[in-house]
Parts: structure tokens; C-alpha cells; sequence
């Protein structure tokens, strides 16, 4: 049967689209320039129908001009030009050399970018074939640009191999020969392969190592070399935990305490050198942000919870945690924090852990210290007058008056003075008043300044001590 295509997108449409069966498709078909494909098919008329509403007739003539035999129709649909795979820890990829030449440079490449996944097969034909498993990508760039005939191949099926930055449509519908592969190169080239014999990388290198040489030991002992350990510019984003004030800052904590809240200094510890020198360290994991003026910040150097270092500043050169301890925090019953010099270099102060305890202990909250001015102010508030006798007309008998408040000093009362005068019955008559309009009185500007002040004192939250409290 001869079919004739007016196009190679019609002969693409009629292949993806099913017209022609796959059955067909995998056997061999001859072709001339002018498109007419010839095989073996014993075609019905519903097939030449859906042919012919595409295009494609049956034509009793014979092949003309130059005529190719492919052994499948697959051939027939060029390769796309396509982007490559995305990078896979497990990706395939064969490269094909033109001999073993090339394959030393190669392979170097490689390892010295890490990759020695890699194993080697010899075709016939003295080309080389390397198979890499995730490949670096410089590597494919130099496969691309056929850097010395170097070309890549991808796995888009089972066994069917095809150039990198190609495709073809149907790569899934290609059944190859079992123990065998198939490469696909542009344009049309279809190379069928026997599955090589794969060899491990490491079986056939033979590296290369100078003569030995052995050395004794010198006769001189080495010499111990002599490193300075410096402080140099770090990380700052590690919150301080440690607040050193130096001689004389007894009165900056004294300050800091009058303004702080309790909750806050409940958060700190502190210690008291003998030099003067005030050093705050915070108790809880979580270290409050403190403004201290004249205080130097200090962090946790290395992890080690009895080293510290100024903020910002670590210890250079950065040598390991165990070494920094046995040089500087060997004891744990002793905190040691580096007080910084010039040019880098510092001094290591130490002082014992026992010396820290709580800020809230210290704090003495005085509340007593004006109570015997109090009590002066009040006995003079009292008015003193002289004693009297009243004399109850209706003849009721009262209690006697006692001390509003138990343990107050009671003043003895006056002897009474008694005035005798003789009965006069006196008539008093009362006229009725006129009634009197009352008008709300206007307060004054210091009553309501007053009242202002007042509800602003109120409205402060915190103790009765509090700053805000003590402003008003």
C-alpha cells in the first residue's frame, strides 16, 4: 500500500493522532522526496476514509527518485530541539567519545568536580562510551557546544537514548530489541547497539604516584609556636547577659533600682568585686534588655556558660571550644569575662560564682524612715481646746467619750467650770425666714486642677513609689 502525505505535520498528526496503528508504525516502511510511503498493510475503508479527511491518499504509482528503507515509521518524525532535563541526583547520562583519547581529561574533569559515579563500555568501532549518573552541568555545556565530537545522551524510554537539548514525539511508543539500546542524534540518525559491557570507573583507572620517600623525625625538636589570642569584630546579634560596671558604680545600680520595676530586677543577679567593680548577670534563659550608662555589655563566648566577651566581639583566631576553655574558663566554680584593650588584646577578670546573688535580696524598699515625722505632724494636727461642761436639758446620759484609736495618749480632762445664774424664762419668738434661692457655686481654678491631678494619680498603674506617682 502507497499513501501519499502532503506534509510532514500531516504524516506528525496522523502517527500522534492514532490514525496510523501502532502495529504498522513498528514495522518497515520505504520513502520517497515526494512524501509517498510505502508498507505492508492490508488497509480497509473506514482507514482510507479518516486518511482523506486530512489529506492523505492512496496512490497505486511506485516510489519514485531517491527511495530510503527505514526499518520503522518513527524515523520519519525528526528530532525537536528541546530545553535540557532538570538537574536529578539519579539522572543517566552516557557520554559518547570518538576514542579513548579524549576520555582521561574527561574523567579528571569530573572527579575534580566531585563526581566519581561513573563507569566506561568500548564500542567495536573504538569509540568511547562513559555513563555518569548526575553529571555536573559544565560538563553538559561542553556536550552541547561539541567541545572535541564530545556528544550526551538522555534516557527518554527504556533503552532508547537521545541527544541532550532533543526529543522526539513518540519516544515512548519505540520498542527496542531486548540486550540492545538505541542513540538518537540529529537529524535523522538511528544507531542500534548491542548493551555494552558497563565497567566501574575504579577498574580501570590506574593512578599514577610518585616514588615514596620516607622522612625520620627531626633532630631537633620543634619549636613551639607562639599565636596571640585577640578579640575582633563579630556578631552582635547575641543578646548580652552580663552588665560590668567599673569602680565607683555602686551609685549607677543605686539609680537603676530606683527606676526599675520589681519584675525586672527580679531577673538579675549581681556581685560586688573588691576593686568596686559591679558586675549584673541575668537568671533566667530569656536576658532583659538593660540601659546602663557606663556599663560594658558581655555575651556568652563559644557556648561556654562561665566565658564572656564584650558584644560584638568574638576571639580570633577561632580555635575550638574545648581549647578556649582550657585556656581561659578551666574552672567552673569561676566566671571570667575579657575586659578589651587597644589594638585588640584583653585582659581576662575573673571572679567566683558564689559572689552572684539574687538583686531582689539586696533591694531594701525603705517605707518606715519618715514614721516618727509622721507621727509628730499628727499630734500637732489636732486641735487642743479647753475642756467644757454642757448641760443636757433633757436629762440623757451619754458614754463617756473614749480613744478612737488603741494605744493613743488620751489628754485628762479639766476639772469642769460651773456658772450659777438665776433662772430667767426667756420668750423667744422666731419669725419664718424668707425663702433663699441657692445657685450653684462655680469651682475655682485650683479645685479643678485639683481633681485633674487627682484622677491622673489614680489612673497611674504600678506601686504607690512608682516614678510617675512621685512626678505628680
Amino acid at each position: 500500500m502507497i499513501l501519499q502525505f502532503p506534509s510532514h505535520e500531516t504524516l506528525r498528526f496522523a502517527m500522534m493522532s492514532g490514525l496510523i496503528p501502532a502495529k504498522v508504525m513498528q514495522g518497515p516502511v520505504s520513502a520517497d522526496d515526494a512524501l509517498r510511503l510505502e508498507f505492508a498493510f492490508r488497509s480497509t475503508k473506514s482507514f482510507r476514509e479518516q486518511l482523506a479527511a486530512i489529506g492523505v491518499v492512496s496512490t497505486d504509482g511506485p516510489l519514485a527518485g531517491v527511495i530510503r528503507q527505514y526499518a520503522h515509521w518513527f524515523v520519519l518524525l525528526p528530532l525537536e530541539v528541546t530545553a535540557l532535563p532538570e538537574p536529578a541526583a539519579d539522572r543517566v547520562v552516557i557520554f559518547v567519545l570518538p576514542s579513548q583519547k579524549t576520555l582521561p581529561s574527561l574523567v579528571q574533569e569530573m572527579l575534580r568536580l566531585g563526581n566519581d559515579r561513573q563507569s566506561i563500555a568500548r564500542l567495536a568501532d573504538g569509540r568511547v562510551l562513559l555513563r555518569v549518573i548526575a553529571p555536573p552541568y559544565f560538563t553538559l555545556l561542553r556536550a552541547l557546544e561539541s567541545v572535541e565530537a564530545l556528544a550526551a545522551y538522555f534516557e527518554a524510554a527504556p533503552q532508547v537514548w537521545i541527544a541532550a537539548g532533543y526529543s522526539h514525539p513518540l519516544a515512548r511508543s519505540i520498542t527496542v530489541p531486548d540486550a540492545s539500546m538505541v542513540l538518537l542524534a540529529p537529524p535523522d540518525v538511528w544507531e542500534l547497539l548491542a548493551e555494552p559491557l558497563w565497567q566501574p570507573l575504579y577498574d580501570v583507572l590506574d593512578f599514577k604516584i610518585d616514588a615514596a620517600e620516607r622522612l625520620g623525625p627531626p633532630a631537633e625538636p620543634v619549636q613551639s609556636m607562639t599565636i596571640p589570642l585577640r578579640l575582633a569584630p563579630g556578631s552582635s546579634d547575641v543578646p548580652a547577659t552580663l552588665w560590668v560596671i567599673d569602680a565607683g558604680g555602686d551609685q549607677t545600680l543605686q539609680h537603676f533600682v530606683e527606676e526599675s520595676p520589681t519584675r525586672l530586677i527580679e531577673q538579675l543577679a549581681f556581685a560586688l568585686a573588691t576593686d568596686g567593680t559591679v558586675l549584673l548577670r541575668s537568671r533566667g534563659r530569656e536576658s532583659p534588655i538593660l540601659e546602663l550608662p557606663g556599663a560594658v555589655d558581655y555575651c556568652v563566648a563559644q557556648r561556654l556558660p562561665n566565658l564572656f566577651v564584650p558584644r560584638g566581639w568574638r576571639l580570633q583566631p577561632p580555635i575550638r571550644r574545648d581549647i578556649v576553655a582550657r585556656l581561659l574558663a578551666d574552672d567552673p566554680d569561676w566566671m571570667v569575662w575579657l575586659q578589651s584593650s587597644e589594638s585588640g588584646s584583653f585582659t581576662p577578670r575573673s571572679i567566683e560564682e558564689s559572689a552572684f546573688r539574687p538583686l531582689v535580696d539586696w533591694v531594701d524598699y525603705v517605707i518606715e524612715r519618715e514614721k516618727v515625722n509622721l507621727a509628730s505632724w499628727m499630734d500637732e494636727a489636732i486641735f487642743d481646746f479647753d475642756s467644757f461642761v454642757v448641760a443636757d436639758v433633757a436629762g440623757a446620759k451619754r458614754a463617756p467619750a473614749t480613744a478612737a484609736l488603741s494605744g493613743a495618749s488620751v489628754r485628762p480632762p479639766l476639772p469642769p467650770i460651773v456658772r450659777e445664774t438665776p433662772a430667767v424664762p426667756v420668750v423667744v419668738e422666731v419669725a419664718p425666714l424668707p425663702p433663699v434661692s441657692v445657685e450653684p457655686s462655680i469651682p475655682s481654678q485650683w479645685h479643678i486642677r485639683c481633681d485633674a491631678l487627682e484622677k491622673e494619680f489614680l489612673a497611674v498603674e504600678g506601686e504607690l513609689d512608682a516614678p510617675a506617682r512621685q512626678r505628680l
